[in-house]
């Protein structure tokens, strides 16, 4: 993904996040994409929501980790824990995709990138 502008701070009344960043940029093919970064201060893995999707668990450099996918495609979110009750989400979104695992690599090379930039994880 290339950046268009510099992020932006998102509103984060609705989605119960503690702080929300987000970016507008172009795929390798020129598709509008979109990257969030979103705090979740009191919400852990367990409060990921599945609104009609595969919700997959795992880990991310060997921290606990949650991807959701929608049923329908273009989307993937990757959570990862930073405690039992905090978490950091990665939503990435390429808006022509037809099936997510492009999605789900991009947003996969993000994590690992973001990762190591968290606090140790204290499960």
């Amino acid at each position: 993904m290339k950046a268009q502008e510099a992020g932006h701070k998102e509103d984060t009344a609705a989605s119960g996040a503690t702080s929300n960043c987000k970016w507008a940029g172009r795929s390798a093919d020129d598709s509008s994409t979109n990257l969030s970064i979103s705090v979740r201060a009191k919400q852990g893995l367990g409060q990921v929501n599945n609104n009609d999707g595969a919700l997959t668990q795992g880990n991310v450099n060997g921290r606990p980790a949650t991807q959701y996918v929608p049923n329908t495609g273009g989307y993937c979110l990757l959570s990862l824990a930073v405690s039992q009750n905090s978490r950091v989400d990665l939503g990435y979104s390429i808006l022509t995709a037809k099936d997510t695992a492009q999605v789900c690599e991009a947003v996969s090379r993000i994590a690992n990138i973001v990762e190591p930039k968290l606090p140790k994880y204290e499960g």
